[in-house]
């Protein structure tokens, strides 16, 4: 192993113990425990409901359920959440299955099956602004920005003419309204955008994790589970390419990779992974 892969490694245990030390913590379980009360909708359901959101005037961030789910949701000053009178539900779309009995050939039991969806039907829900109370909810530990007016501009030069000859183009943009992201990989359009907000620190760690992506197959993933270990290996990957070049991405990085792994088992499985493609990316980078 290389000097530089067994520092690598050393970097990499101790990301993980941050992470296990974030997710162990009492405000995270809580945060985890209530957010498992809210239903996790499809992306199609999730643009129905901005768009309506957005028609209405309201910013489409905060949590969306169903009348009953907010009655078991504690809120602001005691008891629990109610819609406010008067507020007209928004709409999406819930899927109808099926199901049939079937024998089991061998044993001669019968067990129901899913016999997959049949149609859908319209579902009212209601967004967290339409309650007569605000939800008495935990915060979830938030990736803090990185600050400052240095970071290695050859480093950054170096990645854009990586993702060049990848077939990339790069360019760094206005950030529009309520647009929340930091960078972002178009794998159809083979395109990467980074937002021009972010100070040198910030836009070199988010261009390091767009690259992780673009070299990780991440195109590929898809699916819940897929997006997350995706996000949980590009910060990692950018993570260790910061550390490597001087630039401490820590306050971000942790509650991120926190966030969307869940538990750190999901960092330690994508070890290997990790630490194999950031050794290429820095013999790269080097190159």
């Amino acid at each position: 192993m290389k000097p530089d892969d067994e520092r690598l490694t050393r970097l990499h245990e101790a990301l993980v113990e941050r992470v296990e030390q974030l997710v162990s913590g009492e405000d995270f379980m809580r945060f985890v425990a209530e957010s498992d009360r809210f239903h996790r909708y499809s992306p199609q359901n999730r643009l129905l409901i901005a768009c309506q959101l957005i028609d209405r005037g309201v910013e489409p961030d905060g949590l969306t359920a169903s009348y009953k789910t907010w009655t078991k949701v504690p809120a602001e000053g005691g008891g629990s959440c109610q819609v406010a009178k008067g507020e007209k539900a928004l709409w999406i779309y819930a899927p109808l299955t099926s199901t049939r009995r079937v024998v089991d050939e061998d044993t001669g039991d019968e067990r129901v099956v899913s016999g997959g969806v049949r149609g859908f039907k319209p579902v009212p829900v209601f967004h967290q602004t339409q309650l007569d109370r605000p939800p008495a909810l935990p915060e979830p530990p938030m990736p803090e920005l990185l600050r400052g007016e240095d970071a290695p501009a050859l480093v950054w030069h170096a990645v854009m003419a990586e993702l060049a000859a990848a077939g990339y183009s790069v360019g760094v943009v206005a950030r529009t309204t309520g647009a929340m992201w930091n960078g972002q990989t178009s794998f159809v359009g083979r395109a990467v955008h980074i937002h021009e907000d972010l100070d040198p620190p910030q836009r070199l760690k988010t261009l390091f994790h767009e690259w992780a992506h673009t070299t990780m197959g991440h195109e590929t993933r898809t699916g819940e589970n897929g997006r997350h270990v995706a996000e949980v290996e590009a910060e990692s990957v950018a993570y260790l390419l910061c550390e490597r070049v001087g630039v401490d991405s820590q306050q971000y990085t942790v509650p991120y990779v926190s966030g969307w792994a869940g538990s750190v088992e999901v960092v330690k499985a994508t070890a290997e992974r990790v630490l194999g493609m950031t050794s290429k990316l820095i013999d790269r980078l080097e190159a």
